[in-house]
């Protein structure tokens, strides 16, 4: 097994995978160190790429060479144009990915390029070595130390974590270490973050439960297609048409809104259990219910995540 790296990514979520296709691209040879190899690219919380918040930030990826605007278009379930009405600095595409595929078929393109290395691990520590610079800060980084005890030497680290550094799972008032729902968290790395002089901060995020397809009466329900024609993330794709494959639209009632506010006295964010703010475009059920009293109907979107399985995501509905 190698053991020396031009570059080592902590990580293999979205950011992670990227930092390795980069270095890779020039020519670096790329130990890429995570958790699970199972779960490298796994869309954590929802199938969605892009949206308001995200949509130019894919495509700038795609234009340095990235893969996630590609991979998008040729994985998901559909692709809908936003905001279609407003300027163009405005109009913004969102995607569905197919949540199985895409992650599968990201490691299979890691696996194939060779200049990554993909290891199963967890780091521990950050190792460096005093230098006589012209900075202030004289040390500069060696290496890495994981768990299994293993040293892999190195000139550069992308710190790609995620949620996993001393993660927290919190479900109303019961709340467990891991990084994500059933997987550990990552316990010394911060610590180690610390006694190098670097800041940490926690940020929180939600999501919510899934509900299963064959739950669902969807007569009731407002069908929304994506676009056979929609505008790709990258400007690399040659595609005729892509598939379409319905979201569906509800909204929450005066009912739903009554056992929100029953609920409320479990809420972390109500309790103190949580004092910190999640994500601007998918506030939590009960923060909207905090923030707006009076209102009643909130939109609720039910997209499928997968063509390989039943799991409904509730777009709209985070705790």
């Amino acid at each position: 097994m190698m053991k020396d790296y031009d570059v080592i990514v902590v990580g293999a979520g979205h950011a992670g995978v990227e930092a390795a296709f980069a270095a890779a691209r020039l020519g670096q040879k790329v130990g890429l160190i995570t958790l699970y190899l199972d779960t490298i690219s796994m869309m954590s919380c929802n199938p969605s790429i892009g949206g308001p918040g995200k949509s130019n930030l894919v495509t700038e990826i795609d234009i340095l060479g990235g893969e996630m605007g590609r991979h998008t278009d040729e994985y998901n379930l559909q692709l809908k144009d936003l905001n279609v009405s407003k300027g163009p600095a405005a109009r913004i595409t969102r995607g569905q990915a197919d949540k199985y595929l895409y992650r599968r078929k990201m490691r299979e393109k890691l696996e194939q390029n060779e200049n990554i290395s993909l290891i199963q691990d967890c780091v521990e520590e950050i190792l460096v070595e005093e230098f006589n610079g012209i900075s202030s800060y004289n040390k500069k980084v060696v290496g890495v130390k994981t768990r299994l005890g293993i040293i892999y030497n190195t000139k550069t680290v992308v710190l790609a974590t995620g949620t996993f550094l001393k993660g927290k799972i919190v479900i109303g008032d019961i709340t467990y270490s891991a990084g994500r729902q059933g997987e550990g968290s990552a316990e010394k790395l911060s610590d180690n973050l610390r006694e190098l002089g670097i800041k940490i901060e926690r940020y929180q995020t939600a999501t919510p439960p899934r509900i299963d397809r064959k739950t669902i009466n969807f007569s009731e329900l407002e069908e929304l297609k994506g676009e056979e024609y929609p505008r790709y993330f990258s400007v690399f794709t040659k595609k005729e048409k892509n598939q379409t494959v319905p979201t569906w639209l509800t909204y929450t009632s005066e009912k739903t809104i009554e056992v929100v506010q029953e609920m409320m006295k479990y809420s972390p964010i109500v309790s103190g259990m949580i004092d910190t703010h999640g994500p601007r475009h998918c506030p939590s059920i009960d923060r909207k219910v905090l923030n707006f009293p009076e209102k009643v109907k909130h939109q609720i979107f039910l997209e499928l995540e997968s063509q390989n399985s039943d799991e409904i995501y509730v777009n709209g509905l985070t705790t």
